[in-house]
């Protein structure tokens, strides 16, 4: 199962964890990237499978594309 596209936002991680009422320092922080050689339609379903399965949510999402695909953005992990 690939991760929520819908869980996976431009806006900042300080941002994001301010809108749930914590902090950055209740999350481990691990960056995300997906790169393809070619422009690939269902990238962002390539680059969900990428995503850590314990991850809350992906924030400071970013698309490039010229001849190739590169995406990246960074997965918020909730600290036990």
């Amino acid at each position: 199962m690939t991760f929520p596209i819908e869980k996976i936002l431009t806006v900042t991680a300080g941002d994001y964890v301010k809108s749930v009422g914590k902090e950055l320092k209740d999350y481990k922080l691990v960056g995300v990237n997906y790169y393809s050689d070619a422009a690939y339609p269902k990238v962002n379903v390539e680059f969900s499978s990428e995503v850590p399965k314990n991850a809350e949510a992906v924030t400071d999402y970013k698309f490039f594309m010229a001849g190739y695909t590169l995406v990246s953005g960074t997965a918020l992990i909730p600290k036990e």
